[in-house]
């Protein structure tokens, strides 16, 4: 596995300044009481399970990241100081975690986005409104983001390098959680009509779409009485992994369908909430975070659906993993 030496090593001289899935958070529904899932007859073997994943955890020193091997094991802190470290992602190369740093806890409404790469610690953004949710581009040079700088959020885009910032989305609408796909020329992301709607409220309804990067037309992905949420591209562009309540009265599971909105089936059927979906490098697994247990902790399973193990046990939650390859994969 990549050795997490070299990010430990900025982490020692400090953190400074400033997805469960965020509490609360447009994109993370409130969870309902949870229940233990069916036991689990075959396991994904974890020798085929490979990379790295970083995720969110409150299990020491506040809400901090921290990243583990995609088997579960050698389980590392990756940031520590103040403020909670929220939505990790981590660049194409593998390099960089760009990450969220609420500096007043959870609670605080300024949210900035950091860079924690080899030749530091950068602060991307610093704004009195709240960024979150950042996806990089394929090539590295830019990443997505959410704002809610013009006082309801869209996307934005920043320039890794140069800092500088523009809006992609303008309209009445909430837009949330955005996703490059894999060729660059598409971003996927949520949007709903009201932001503070309960997501376990039957009128309350949050869809998926794709916004075209050149000719900013838009087009919708999921229609109905739903909530969806938490879209992840699959590694070569064809499927889109998500979570949805679309079957259930409250219970959010996850599901996948083809790129155009079509063929969408459900992966995952335990009570409680499962979330936040990412695949792994090479497409063939999906961790993602589930309540099934009591408490938020990060499970993998086949793209398929079958297999499902838990990669986290631990009393406080962990939650929104983000898989990197391991070196030299291709």
């Amino acid at each position: 596995m990549r050795p997490l030496l070299p990010l430990l090593a900025l982490i020692a001289v400090g953190c400074t300044g400033g997805r469960g899935p965020e509490a609360p958070s447009p994109a993370t529904p409130t969870p309902p009481p949870s229940a233990s899932g069916p036991a689990v007859e075959a396991l994904v073997p974890m020798e085929e399970v490979r990379g790295e994943l970083a995720f969110v955890s409150a299990r020491a020193d506040g809400v901090q990241l921290y990243a583990m091997d995609a088997d579960g094991g050698n389980v590392v802190q990756i940031t520590g100081g103040r403020g909670a470290k929220l939505h990790p992602a981590w660049s194409p190369d593998g390099a960089s975690l760009v990450f969220v740093e609420a500096d007043g806890g959870l609670s605080d409404p300024n949210f900035d986005l950091y860079v924690l790469g080899p030749d530091g610690l950068d602060r991307l953004t610093d704004t009195p409104t709240r960024e979150a949710s950042p996806a990089w581009s394929p090539d590295g040079t830019t990443i997505a983001f959410e704002s809610d700088e013009t006082g309801i959020p869209e996307i934005w885009a920043v320039h890794r390098l140069s800092g500088q910032r523009v809006p992609l989305t303008v309209d009445e609408l909430a837009d949330l959680t955005p996703e490059w796909s894999p060729d660059g020329s598409e971003l996927l992301f949520t949007s709903k009509e009201d932001l503070l709607c309960s997501p376990n409220a039957p009128d309350c309804e949050r869809h998926l779409f794709v916004l075209d990067v050149a000719t900013g037309r838009i087009r919708q992905l999921t229609s109905g009485r739903s909530y969806n949420g938490d879209p992840a591209w699959s590694p070569d562009g064809t499927r889109i992994a998500f979570s949805s309540n679309v079957e259930g009265e409250g219970d959010y599971d996850i599901y996948v369908m083809d790129a155009d909105g079509s063929h969408r089936e459900r992966l995952t059927h335990a009570p409680g909430l499962d979330l936040n979906p990412a695949w792994s490098p090479d497409g063939r697994f999906i961790a993602f975070t589930s309540l099934r247990d009591g408490n938020y902790e990060i499970y993998v399973m086949r793209a398929d659906g079958n297999h499902e193990r838990n990669l986290t046990d631990d009393p406080a939650n962990d939650y929104t993993p983000a898989w990197r390859a391991p070196p030299g994969a291709s």
